[in-house]
């Protein structure tokens, strides 16, 4: 009987802890964060932190890596289309993370927090410019945890590790291709500063990242260097994808990165002016 009560408490904790597939930014409009007004239902957001401007959009993606509202990406873009010139930056969290935003009932997600720090940092830099650009945030949101209760939820390894690669293959492919044909856009008017698009994935947001940029990175890599009309003492140089791809110790065997890395290799030319493309950051211990 014990064993059986055992059985049906761990069973309720589970049920009653599961995380629930939902869209936290349900509010598909601008909204200027102040002190009395967090914003926290709202895709997009712009922010003024004494001085320091910059905006944030958010974009949701479901275990199934379809957009959970497309309404967000839509607004995005838009968004960002208006603007001039923007240095992009893209954040895709990792395990035991959300799209969860400030309210009355609920705390921001921490990645949140260390995002807008990031880009407040940026901004405090870009404006010493003499041709300041937008700073332009886009954080991608999923379902980081399926379990909710601490202790249980280490068990969700492996389950959110194949999700975060179903985010990447399909969702956020597209999320990041079109905002790499808008900073190509805007870079046709060379009177204008550069735009630049810089993706950061951390955990399993580095897998998720992986599985979207990985055969974008082959297939321009083999078009650039074995396509029709190259010529390899005349363009050594590498394409990849946007401005630079980062992956911050990234939750994904080195397998997976092995046939990319053999790719480059086989054919490498010293090109003293290239700059990288893909960084993949990881810790000790």
């Amino acid at each position: 009987m014990s064993k059986h009560v055992s059985f049906m408490v761990l069973l309720w904790l589970v049920l009653s802890g599961c995380a629930q597939d939902e869209i936290y930014r349900s509010d598909i409009s601008e909204c200027l964060v102040t002190p009395s007004n967090q914003c926290g239902t709202s895709s997009f957001q712009v922010y003024n932190d004494a001085g320091f401007k910059y905006s944030l959009a958010t974009v949701e993606i479901d275990d199934q890596g379809q957009l959970q509202k497309r309404d967000q990406l839509d607004l995005m873009l838009n968004k960002l289309k208006s603007e001039e010139a923007a240095l992009i930056v893209v954040f895709v969290h990792g395990w035991h993370h959300n799209a969860q935003g400030a309210t009355p009932e609920e705390y921001e997600d921490l990645n949140i927090q260390n995002f807008r720090n990031q880009l407040a940092a940026i901004s405090g830099q870009e404006k010493k410019s003499a041709s300041p650009r937008k700073i332009f945030g886009v954080y991608v949101g999923w379902r980081g945890d399926s379990i909710e209760v601490d202790g249980l939820n280490v068990a969700t390894f492996w389950e959110r590790k194949n999700t975060a690669e179903e985010v990447g293959h399909l969702g956020l492919t597209e999320i990041l291709l079109r905002l790499e044909e808008i900073r190509d856009n805007k870079n046709t008017d060379a009177s204008k500063p550069k735009s630049r698009l810089v993706v950061v994935g951390h955990s399993f947001g580095g897998a998720a990242v992986f599985s979207a940029t990985a055969q974008i990175f082959a297939d321009r890599y083999i078009k650039k260097h074995y396509g029709e009309g190259h010529h390899k003492d005349l363009d050594n140089s590498h394409e990849g994808f946007g401005d630079l791809v980062v992956l911050i110790n990234p939750a994904f065997e080195a397998l997976r990165y092995a046939p990319l890395y053999d790719m480059a290799q086989s054919d490498c030319i010293d090109n003293p002016d290239q700059k990288p493309k893909l960084t993949i950051l990881t810790s000790e211990g």
